[in-house]
């Protein structure tokens, strides 16, 4: 787990998980932002899968036991994203024109994404964009000739009433 400058108990409260299982750790990181810590992240992975989830979002239960137990059944899958359940605002920013907004099941959300770790390593991470950098890993993965699939089983809770996220900062700006 990484933790990019929390000013919340998470040190405390991932303590207890690492006395539990051996195979979580936690790598503390001042404030760098979302491209870095991921990327630092994907360099201190161990193991065979690799996800992301965002502060303010959450995982349902069987999350990465049915993201895990779907590639492990489509050994040609590289990648998945999809199945969410979104909490507030349920439209963005388009990536492609900044003038609309469209609806977030036309999107790739972060914290949906899981990928065999390999395929990190294959595109070099993600990039320094101000948004839309999950799309912008995607679109790499498929240039690069990767199998990509959307699912549609809900497991990841998105949360879109955080004041301090990044599509509801740039709402606010008008952008």
């Amino acid at each position: 787990m990484l933790d990019d400058g929390s000013t919340d108990n998470t040190t405390a409260v991932v303590g207890d998980f690492i006395k539990q299982d051996e195979r979580i750790q936690l790598v503390s990181l001042r404030h760098h932002g979302p491209w870095v810590t991921k990327n630092h992240g994907l360099c201190c992975a161990r193991g065979h899968f690799t996800t992301f989830i965002d502060s303010d979002d959450e995982y349902l239960a069987s999350h990465l036991e049915r993201r895990a137990a779907y590639l492990a059944r489509h050994s040609t899958v590289d990648l998945i994203h999809g199945g969410l359940e979104i909490i507030g605002d349920q439209y963005v920013v388009d990536k492609d024109d900044i003038s609309k907004k469209i609806h977030l099941s036309q999107c790739v959300v972060g914290g949906t994404i899981f990928t065999r770790q390999a395929i990190f390593k294959q595109v070099k991470g993600f990039k320094n964009l101000s948004f839309a950098s999950d799309a912008d890993l995607v679109s790499r993965c498929q240039n690069h000739g990767m199998s990509i699939r959307r699912v549609f089983f809900p497991t990841y809770r998105y949360y879109r009433t955080t004041p301090d996220s990044i599509t509801i900062r740039l709402a606010q700006q008008g952008v």
